[in-house]
């Protein structure tokens, strides 16, 4: 979630995971809620899915070259 999404995001959705009951009732219970989580998990499925980017030191490059 932290590469997938800015901060601001990430802190909204993190509220929304906490183990707080009422509130996950709510997300269960309000679309427009549920659609906000749902998108979240998607966001995270197409950062998994997508091609890693890897940066090393130039020495190290070499080095498996």
């Amino acid at each position: 979630g932290n590469i997938a999404l800015n901060e601001k995001e990430m802190i909204k959705m993190t509220k929304l995971f906490h183990d707080n009951s009422t509130q996950i009732q709510y997300i269960l219970s309000n679309e427009e809620e549920f659609n906000k989580v749902h998108a979240f998990c998607n966001q995270i499925d197409l950062f998994l899915k997508s091609p890693m980017r890897i940066e090393a030191e130039k020495s190290v490059t070499q080095k498996v070259y």
